[in-house]
C-alpha cells in the first residue's frame, strides 16, 4: 500500500513537469510553422522589459537540466531518503560530540516542516557572539551548510512535492547543518581569540568531516554521472586527514588551535573505528586489516559487509595499494590504472551499475 501511494504521490508531482515540457514543444513547433507562401515571417517580440516587483519567468530547461533530474529521481529511489545521513554525514559528529548529535537529532525531527526550517535558518544567521554577528564568520571561514549551497542531490527535487520525501529533506537539512554551525560557534566561543587562518581550518575540517567536502563548485555532468561527487570528494578528505595527522599535532603542539581540535576529533575518530572493528572480530565476524583486500576496515558477516569507517576506509586502501604498487608489488601501471578503474565504477551513478 505503501509503494502504490508513494507512485501515486511520484506520478502526481511529475505530471506538471511532463505538461510544461509538453507545452513548451508545442509553442516551438507553433513558432516554426510557415506564416504563408510569400510572406516574411512575423519577427520576434520584443524582449520583456524588467518591471519592478514582477518575477522574470523562468528560464527554459536544457537537455542537461532533464539529464539531471532524471538521475536525481533514479539515485533517490536506490539509495533511499537520506536517513542514512545520521550515520553517514553524521558518523564523525556522533563519535567526537554525541551530545550534539542527539541535539541535532531533535533539530532535524522538530523542523520538518519547511517554515518552521526557514525560522531555525533565521535564528542562525542573527545569532551574535562576543558582537560579532555568526552568519558573516561563518561564511568568511568558509563553513559550508545548505540553505547557501545544496546537499548532495541524493533524492530528486520532484520529491519536494512528495509530503513523507519532503520531511525526509528538511531533517536531513536542519540535522547536518545544525551540527555543521553549532559546532563551528563552539570552537568560536571556546577560541574567541583564534585568528582568521585558524578559524578558516576548522571550517574547512568540518565540511570534510561532515561530508560537505571543500570543493568550491562540483561540475554539473558529474552530478549525473557520479553516486555523491562532494561525498566522495569528503571521504578522500577525511583520508588524507587521517594520514597526515602526524603533521596535523606537530601544528598542534606549536599552539595552532584548529589543528589542536582536529587532532583530537581525529584521534577519537580512528579509535572509534578500530574499537568497533575488534568488538566485532571478536564476536565472531570477518574483520580484513589487509589493503589488498576488498574488505579493508570492513566487517563480513555472512554475505554481509559493514563499513564502521563511513566511506573513509575505500581511499585510505586506494592510497595504500598505491603505495605497494610503487614499491614493486607487480606491475605499477597495469595495477594503478586497475585500482584507478575501481574507484571510477565505486563512485558511479547508481543507473550505471544496475
Amino acid at each position: 500500500e505503501f509503494t502504490a501511494n508513494l507512485v501515486r504521490d511520484l506520478g502526481d508531482a511529475i505530471r506538471p513537469h511532463i505538461q510544461e515540457l509538453w507545452d513548451a514543444h508545442g509553442a516551438k513547433v507553433k513558432e516554426a510553422e510557415p506564416t504563408g507562401s510569400g510572406t516574411t515571417p512575423p519577427s520576434p517580440p520584443p524582449p520583456p522589459t524588467a518591471t519592478a516587483g514582477v518575477p522574470e519567468p523562468p528560464k527554459p530547461k536544457t537537455a542537461l537540466d532533464f539529464a539531471k533530474e532524471a538521475s536525481y529521481v533514479a539515485r533517490g529511489l536506490k539509495l533511499g531518503a537520506d536517513v542514512g545521513a545520521l550515520l553517514r554525514q553524521g558518523a564523525e559528529m556522533a563519535v567526537n560530540d554525541p551530545i550534539q548529535w542527539v541535539k541535532s537529532v531533535g533539530t532535524g525531527l522538530s523542523k520538518t516542516d519547511k517554515a518552521k526550517l526557514a525560522k531555525h535558518y533565521q535564528m542562525l544567521e542573527e545569532r551574535s557572539i562576543n558582537g560579532n554577528k555568526m552568519s558573516d564568520v561563518r561564511k568568511a571561514a568558509g563553513l559550508k551548510i545548505s540553505s547557501a549551497d545544496a546537499e548532495e542531490p541524493f533524492a530528486s527535487k520532484l520529491f519536494d512535492k512528495v509530503p513523507v520525501l519532503n520531511k525526509l529533506e528538511n531533517f536531513q537539512k536542519a540535522f547536518l547543518d545544525s551540527g555543521r554551525i553549532e559546532r563551528f560557534d563552539s570552537f568560536y566561543r571556546k577560541f574567541p581569540d583564534a585568528t582568521e587562518k585558524e578559524l578558516k581550518q576548522y571550517a574547512a575540517y568540518l565540511n570534510s568531516a561532515m561530508g560537505k567536502s571543500n570543493v568550491s563548485r562540483v561540475p554539473e555532468l558529474l552530478e549525473v554521472v557520479m553516486t555523491a561527487p562532494r561525498w566522495t570528494s569528503s571521504r578522500w578528505e577525511m583520508a588524507g586527514r587521517l594520514m597526515a595527522s602526524p603533521v596535523t599535532v606537530t601544528k598542534a603542539l606549536r599552539g595552532n588551535k584548529a589543528a589542536m581540535q582536529e587532532a583530537k576529533n581525529l584521534g577519537r575518530y580512528a579509535m572509534a573505528m578500530y574499537g568497533a572493528l575488534k568488538v566485532a572480530e571478536s564476536q565472531g565476524a570477518t574483520v580484513e586489516f589487509d589493503p589488498r583486500s576488498s574488505d579493508f576496515l570492513k566487517m563480513r558477516v555472512g554475505e554481509k559487509v559493514f563499513d564502521p569507517t563511513s566511506g573513509v576506509a575505500a581511499p585510505i586502501r586506494t592510497s595504500l595499494r598505491m603505495m605497494l604498487f610503487a614499491r614493486g608489488e607487480g606491475s605499477f601501471n597495469a595495477n594503478a590504472a586497475t585500482e584507478l578503474g575501481k574507484v571510477v565504477t565505486n563512485t558511479s551513478h547508481p543507473v550505471n551499475t544496475t
